[in-house]
């Protein structure tokens, strides 16, 4: 009799195709790599905007035509930013479509993150709604890596202080005498335009 091996894999893969649409990714996995793609992407974006600074102030001091290079090294910025948005904005699509996998849904779902308000509720359904226990249709469930777990949790505590953060300054502006409301503002001598 030939062994042949389970149609899927029963152990995890610690080599994670990142540019895979295979297999599937749980809450905490799903938030440890999209944090760690951010850091990633911010830390890519400043390092271009630093260096064409430096670049371009660099070359006014040498020359005299300032505004040729100004708008080339800031072109060349911009296509560089487009040209690493678009491959982040890939990277997080085969993410994404890994944690539909874990719902045992197709990748196509990911399609309905371009409708408008039923992207909200999608995003909240990868965040919050566990996976399919078990096997499913694309795989066993893949472990989280110890650095997924500790960047996941990491990710987790900076949204609840931006919440929180945001909260006050909303709370704060509201509160604030000083802004002036409608119901403060002068209606005599005022022109409608």
């Amino acid at each position: 009799m030939q062994n042949t091996p389970p149609p899927f894999p029963t152990t995890t893969n610690p080599a994670f195709r990142l540019f895979s649409t295979e297999g599937r990714l749980s809450r905490l996995s799903y938030l440890g790599w999209n944090f760690l793609i951010n850091i990633v992407f911010y830390v890519i974006i400043i390092a271009m905007a630093i260096f064409t600074g430096f670049a371009t102030a660099f070359y006014n001091q040498l020359s005299s035509q300032q505004n040729i290079l100004s708008t080339a090294s800031f072109g060349a910025f911009y296509l560089g930013f487009i040209a690493i948005m678009l491959t982040f904005f890939f990277i997080n699509l085969f993410i994404i479509i890994k944690r539909f996998h874990d719902f045992n849904l197709n990748g196509w779902c990911v399609l309905l993150f371009f409708v408008p308000l039923v992207n909200f509720i999608v995003m909240l359904m990868l965040l919050f709604v566990p996976g399919t226990k078990g096997i499913n249709r694309f795989g066993a469930p893949r472990a989280s890596e110890s650095w997924e777990k500790v960047l996941a949790w990491i990710n987790i505590i900076l949204i609840v202080l931006f919440i929180g953060l945001y909260a006050m300054i909303i709370g704060t502006l509201m509160d604030n005498p000083s802004i002036p409301s409608l119901e403060v503002m002068p209606k005599e001598n005022t022109t409608v335009l």
